[in-house]
Order: C-alpha cells, then sequence, then structure tokens
C-alpha cells in the first residue's frame, strides 16, 4: 500500500468520523458510537527527531499495528494491562453499521480500537545499552544542556564507550513535547510511580523474551496512563534492537529498527535545518527488510502469516 492507497483508505472515514488527530506516524478518530473509545490507525509515515517525512515505508502501518497486539496476547498476558480492546475483524463490531461500506478490505490490519484515556505526559525511556542520543550527547559533553547530564545522573556515563551495557536499565524521562526536553529520573518517579514501575516491567518482559531469540533490546520508549500501557510498545519505531551476535561494546551494530532511518536523515539534514525529507528506495528497502526480520524474529512467523491468524 502506497501514499496515495493509505490516503484513499482513510479517506471515507471522515464523512463518519471527522478529521482524525494526526501525529508522526498514527491517525486517530473519535468513535462516534462511544465516548470512551478511539479508532487509531497505523500509517506508513515514518518520523525521526519530531520530523514526519514525506516519504512512506510500505507496511511498516502493518507491523506496528501487529507487534503490539502479539506482544499484548502472547508475551504480558493480564499481567501488562493495556489499551487495545478490540483488533483485527473484530474492530468492525466496534464501528458505526454503514449502507455504503466505507472500510477498506485491509483496514483492519491497520487499526485498533482503543480506550480513550489522559496519557501522562511523559515519555518513559530505558536504556541497557549506551546509545543514540544518550551516547551523543555524551560525546558532546552535554553542551545542549549547559554541559551537565539533565537526567540527574551527574554525568556518571559520560565517559563509557558506546554501547556500553548498564547493570540496571538507565531510566532517561523525556518531556512528551515537540523538543522532548529531558527530566530528572528522580523527579518523574515521585511524580509518577505507577507508570514508572509499569515500563520498568515491560522493559524486563521484552528483554527477556527479545534475548530468547537472540535479539538485544538496547532501549525502548513507552507512554502510560497510571498503570495502563498505551501508545505502542516494543516495537521498531520505539526500540532500538540488534542481533546479540552483532553486539560489542564500542560499535555500531546493524540495526533491526528505526535507527537506520534515523542515521540516514542526520546525513541528509548534516548541520541544515531539520526539515521533512524524502528517503532513497534504497532507504526505505532497508529500512523494511530490518522492520520484517524483527517482526519475524519476534512473533515466530512472517507478518501475512500473522495477519491471518490473529486478525482474519
Amino acid at each position: 500500500m502506497n501514499d496515495d492507497s493509505y490516503a484513499r483508505m482513510i479517506a471515507p472515514l471522515r464523512g463518519v468520523f471527522g478529521e482524525p488527530a494526526s501525529g508522526k506516524v498514527r491517525d486517530t478518530f473519535r468513535n462516534p458510537l462511544s465516548l470512551t473509545e478511539r479508532f487509531i490507525i497505523s500509517s506508513n509515515r515514518v518520523g525521526t527527531h519530531n520530523v514526519a517525512h514525506l516519504t512512506e515505508f510500505p507496511q511498516k502501518g502493518e507491523i506496528l499495528n501487529a507487534l503490539p497486539i502479539f506482544w499484548a496476547q502472547k508475551v504480558f498476558g493480564e499481567d501488562v494491562p493495556t489499551h487495545l480492546i478490540a483488533w483485527g475483524k473484530r474492530i468492525y463490531d466496534h464501528l458505526p453499521k454503514v449502507t455504503v461500506n466505507i472500510y477498506h478490505p485491509r483496514l483492519h490490519y491497520f487499526g485498533v480500537i482503543a480506550r480513550q484515556q489522559n496519557v501522562t505526559p511523559t515519555e518513559f525511556i530505558l536504556r541497557r545499552r549506551k546509545a543514540g542520543s544518550l551516547d551523543r550527547a555524551c560525546r558532546d559533553g552535554w553542551k545542549e544542556f549547559g554541559g551537565v547530564d539533565p537526567y540527574g545522573y551527574g554525568n556518571a556515563h559520560s565517559n563509557l564507550p558506546l554501547m556500553h551495557r548498564f547493570d540496571e536499565p538507565l531510566f532517561t524521562p523525556t518531556r512528551k513535547s515537540k523538543d522532548d526536553e529531558p527530566r530528572d529520573h528522580s523527579a518523574v518517579r515521585q511524580e509518577s510511580p505507577f507508570e514508572t514501575d509499569l515500563l520498568a516491567k515491560v522493559f524486563a518482559y521484552g528483554e527477556k523474551y527479545l534475548a530468547e531469540r537472540g535479539i538485544t533490546l538496547v532501549d525502548a520508549k513507552g507512554e502510560a496512563s497510571g498503570a495502563m500501557l498505551v501508545d505502542e510498545w516494543l516495537t521498531g519505531d520505539c526500540c532500538r534492537m540488534a542481533w546479540t551476535k552483532d553486539v560489542r561494546e564500542g560499535q555500531e551494530p546493524p540495526w533491526l529498527d528505526k535507527e537506520v532511518v534515523r542515521q540516514e536523515a542526520m546525513r541528509m539534514w548534516g548541520t541544515g535545518p531539520k526539515i521533512p525529507l524524502r528517503f532513497s528506495d534504497d532507504t526505505v528497502k532497508n529500512a523494511m527488510t530490518r522492520y520484517h526480520e524483527a517482526f519475524e524474529a519476534i512473533t515466530g512467523m512472517p507478518l501475512s502469516s500473522f495477519q491471518r491468524e490473529y486478525m482474519d
């Protein structure tokens, strides 16, 4: 499904649901049948560094929609409450019945019915290894933050090498905003104890499960409403993952997630402004190869088989 066909898929929904709230990746519609439900559709868009880019990545939305369902149903069970209400073809039981069919035949591969929640305005990030923005900030001497670690660890990690393994996952929360400002980890623990504990539990589940499949969970970001998990979890958009055999301190591994797109975006921007980008076909193919590789390793089956078994 390309840019145009995704647009055609959701265009008819506006007549019944109204305009969606559109983020970098997801389109969220109010459900006219229930004030407590939202219809969330994962698009093929990609965002990095809080910029929504112009190129779409085929099947990315389907993978982002399917993975949280797998984690919730096959790994978490009842131990981790999530906002999910219905997925697959069961979403149509929650949506308005219409005389003219406005629902694309593949819509249920992209959308879920979720509980309406007041989301805590914090992104809860846990890091098993030093990578990504943390590593770059340390190498830069925290210049953007006046030379001081804004997470409240007193620069204890500044001289550690890339991909250093922390004995305990390092908690580096940020404010949920257009700039993702770092927050002091102790303050967030005090303000949001339920959410902090929940995301630590999710990280532990993900790390253990992935390790059994030969994958290292390098870091993970999540959101919560009280003790309920919301948005997305343990996908290639909100985590860094790599094959364990490729993980070595001091070296960048081949990634199984969006990091390949982040790094290409930084290369294309250079020192210029962070504007929306169009990526090459090679970048799209490379990224989606990683997403599918990770999906099959996590679920034990290709995307099409998962959809037939769990969503049709």
